[in-house]
């Protein structure tokens, strides 16, 4: 009887979610790791990526390694191991040659596996997950180091747990009764990403080509209490005055860069955020300038500015 399925086809995806569901019942959660869809022929050593992308040179050793599990049709994560601590990094699957394997490489490829679409001559896409997952479990008992099925749970403190970890990039939630359906909407899946938002600021950018660019950020230092002036030490870095007067007193009631004593400008805010001006370049207003810092904005005296530049 022939196979049933070939690929390449169509695969299901997940629904991004910003809120996990209060009732889970009925739904099992996976784990989705930082890696690359692939479906994988394991009768005729062929495997392909979420768009179609023949993907059986560049993966030769995932495809030799599939094909003592007999007659499937899988679908899976692919992904990239560091051999020494076994942590997943997805950039070292992007060094991975076209032409496939080469000696010397400081990886190891493995193929994660979420859900049979075929076995033997049977197409299992019809049939509800949690049977799908059963005959999953069954096949991948014999299978080699490199092929292996994902976690799943159906207790939410559990898969919770999973996360945050290194190459742990979100959860993926299936009903236990829904067939396997290509697409997004009728899929069903969802998946939910845990979240941390965090203030960076771009510093720079890598590399000279446009492939291989990567942004610099960097993370303010926390700002001081509320009420406190800026403090020099966190302003930009300037070269001091060279005719600077004596320093006030108070360190933190000084100008940013030729750190004569500030006062407060009325009417400019509160806290941190406050503009403050150096007394000795007020008559000279049209050649000032604000410089924004990490704990707000000073301003900077002309004559200080005529020094440092």
């Amino acid at each position: 009887m022939a196979f049933p399925v070939s690929l390449p086809l169509p695969l299901a995806e997940a629904s991004p979610i910003d809120v996990l569901p209060a009732d889970v019942t009925g739904l099992a959660m996976e784990v989705k790791l930082d890696g690359w869809r692939l479906a994988l022929d394991t009768e005729r050593g062929q495997a392909f990526g979420r768009r179609g992308t023949n993907l059986t040179s560049r993966f030769a050793d995932i495809a030799a390694a599939a094909r003592p599990l007999g007659p499937a049709i899988l679908d899976g994560e692919l992904i990239a191991l560091n051999p020494t601590t076994g942590t997943i990094d997805f950039t070292a699957i992007q060094r991975r040659s076209p032409r496939g394997p080469r000696p010397g490489e400081d990886f190891m490829i493995a193929f994660a596996d979420f859900d049979p679409l075929a076995l033997g001559t049977s197409d299992l896409r019809s049939r509800p997950y949690h049977e799908r997952r059963a005959e999953l479990e069954r096949l991948l008992q014999s299978a080699p180091a490199a092929i292996t099925a994902v976690l799943t749970t159906q207790d939410l403190q559990s898969a919770l747990a999973w996360l945050p970890a290194p190459g742990v990039e979100c959860l993926v939630l299936k009903r236990k009764d829904s067939p396997y359906r290509p697409g997004k909407t009728a899929a069903g899946w969802l998946k939910w990403r845990e979240r941390h938002p965090i203030d960076l600021i771009v510093v720079g950018v890598t590399a000279a080509t446009p492939a291989r660019q990567a942004l610099v950020l960097a993370q303010p230092s926390p700002a001081p209490p509320a009420g406190c002036a800026p403090s020099p030490s966190l302003c930009p870095s300037r070269p001091r005055c060279a005719q600077r007067s004596r320093r006030c007193s108070t360190r933190r009631e000084m100008c940013a860069t030729c750190r004569r004593r500030l006062s407060a400008r009325p009417g400019a805010g509160t806290g941190v955020a406050t503009y403050r001006w150096c007394p000795k370049s007020s008559w000279r207003s049209r050649q000032t300038r604000r410089r924004r810092s990490s704990v707000g904005t000073v301003t900077t005296c002309a004559r200080a500015e005529s020094a440092t530049t």
